[in-house]
């Protein structure tokens, strides 16, 4: 079968952005002809490349090299305080 159009995938990106996963499983389904497995799996693929990743990391000031990478790693972690606790020292 070929690949379809991305009109014809709009449906199911839809559906991922609203974070319903099993519909765009079923959707995918319809439009690919394939199976369960194979259909989650792509269905996992595409929502990973519509979650937007984390912003830029603007930290301006008179810091270190090294006080840079402890924020920058901080925030790449998910520790948003502890990369604010770093900024203020």
């Amino acid at each position: 079968m070929p690949d379809p159009s991305e009109e014809d995938l709009r449906p199911v990106r839809d559906a991922i952005a609203r974070g319903n996963l099993i519909e765009a499983i079923k959707l995918y389904r319809t439009i690919r002809g394939e199976g369960l497995k194979e259909s989650k799996q792509a269905i996992d693929r595409m929502a990973a490349d519509l979650e937007p990743g984390p912003p830029p990391l603007r930290v301006t000031g008179p810091l270190r090299d090294e006080d840079h990478a402890r924020i920058h790693e901080a925030l790449q972690r998910g520790a948003k305080i502890e990369a604010i606790k770093l900024y203020r020292e």
